[in-house]
């Protein structure tokens, strides 16, 4: 179960990239939980289910003219996946190029993303499913 979820992961982002929420909603579970209160976003908060997260993607593309993300490592925690991206993006109206990385934890249950937890550090992503970093180099 957990080489799907790690797949599913894959999926999702580029999902995320290619913005067809709507083409794969079967991937989430109505009542998802998007948690970005632990990071430094504008109106970083608590979404539940797609519409809110919806919402919230319209507002925040509005800011870039480009924007991605990309896994730079995966984990597999059971039935929660640890993944590190990379993300990138123009900005829209300062021409300003940014870069960050973010840790996120995804939450699986029937083949459906049902949370995902964003983390500001890969330490605190890792406490979260209870791995330390000598666990997570033992998985590479």
């Amino acid at each position: 179960m957990s080489q799907e979820n790690v797949e599913l992961v894959q999926r999702l982002i580029q999902v995320y990239n290619d913005r067809s929420f709507e083409e794969n909603s079967d991937l989430i579970d109505p009542e998802v939980i998007w948690d970005l209160s632990r990071v430094q976003l504008p109106d970083g908060t608590s979404l539940h289910g797609p519409s809110e997260f919806r919402d919230f993607m319209e507002t925040w593309e509005e800011g870039f003219d480009t924007e991605r993300m990309e896994a730079e490592e995966i984990l597999d925690a059971g039935d929660r996946v640890v993944v590190f991206i990379r993300h990138r993006g123009h900005g829209r109206l300062s021409g300003i190029d940014v870069e960050q990385r973010i840790a996120m934890v995804w939450t699986f249950r029937n083949g459906r993303v049902v949370r995902m937890d964003m983390y500001p550090t890969r330490r605190q992503a890792l406490e979260a499913v209870g791995l330390s970093e000598q666990d997570a180099h033992a998985d590479s």
